[in-house]
């Protein structure tokens, strides 16, 4: 598995510390609009395929808001996460019987200056998916949290960071169990770590994004 180191890029966007997550271009005003804390903490989840760790609660405690690229499998998923922290999430390939009203394709998300694009399919043959590369261009995102291979990837493709927290669910096959905290630290930088559900060093690694 590999973690490419992250290269610095110019300021792309400076504001509040706020939260905010749209469907399309349409805006939903969610928690933390007016956050007072300088930095704002993110939960980053994937394929939980209708279970969730009990770990989480403890990796994903004092988060600010849960961000979950598809795969839920249940709602009840989605209920246990919203005990946690407010929860944006997209649809995933097994999750045709959730309402794709709640659970759209693809969202939008700001977390302070930062935009980010949720969708569940974000790379295809190490390259942004179709679909990803359409929506970029109409609007620019800082990062897009993709979920779907079920491996933790960090990399950059032009001036987005794309990053895929792992597969929460259940084992399967020898695919790493991991999730994704991130912390918005201002206008100027994220940082990040990978954390293994199965103990094992060799999968939880840490990065740092500097604008």
């Amino acid at each position: 598995m590999r973690y490419p180191r992250p290269p610095f890029c110019r300021p792309a966007f400076v504001g509040s510390d706020g939260c905010r997550a749209t469907e399309g271009f349409k805006t939903n005003s969610l928690k933390n609009v007016n956050h007072p804390k300088k930095e704002i903490r993110l939960g980053v989840i994937s394929d939980t395929h209708g279970y969730l760790d009990p770990q989480i609660f403890e990796i994903f405690h004092e988060v600010d808001h849960i961000l979950h690229a598809g795969d839920l499998g249940t709602e009840d998923v989605v209920i246990e996460l919203e005990t946690i922290a407010p929860l944006t999430a997209v649809s995933g390939n097994v999750d045709a019987h959730l309402p794709r009203s709640r659970f759209p394709e693809v969202k939008f998300f700001e977390a302070g200056p930062r935009r980010f694009l949720v969708v569940h399919v974000g790379m295809s043959r190490n390259r942004p998916a179709p679909l990803v590369r359409d929506l970029l261009q109409q609007w620019p995102a800082d990062l897009v949290v993709f979920g779907h291979s079920h491996q933790p990837y960090f990399g950059r493709v032009n001036d987005c960071y794309f990053l895929n927290p792992g597969s929460a669910g259940k084992k399967r096959f020898t695919l790493p169990r991991t999730v994704l905290r991130l912390e918005v630290e201002g206008p100027g930088s994220i940082s990040g770590a990978f954390f293994s559900l199965e103990k094992k060093k060799e999968d939880e690694r840490s990065f740092r994004i500097e604008w």
